[in-house]
């Protein structure tokens, strides 16, 4: 598969929780390394995101926003 971003990641679903129309999942990219992602609910059913399903995370850089402490 090639896509035409080059914020491109692979990870896996580490557990997912859903609130009305809002969903989050929180996806493992390496022990100790977590990325969280807001989706629809709709959505997380379709793609049938759950715990231990493998997938790609596609970033917008103008999506990222960075903090330093």
């Amino acid at each position: 598969m090639k896509f035409s971003m080059h914020n491109v990641l692979k990870g896996t679903v580490k557990l997912t929780a859903s609130e009305g129309p809002l969903s989050e999942a929180l996806i493992e990219l390496d022990p100790g390394t977590d990325v969280r992602s807001a989706v629809s609910t709709k959505r997380l059913e379709e793609m049938g995101l759950k715990q231990g399903k493998r997938v790609t995370l596609l970033i917008k850089a103008i999506d990222v926003s960075l903090a330093v402490e």
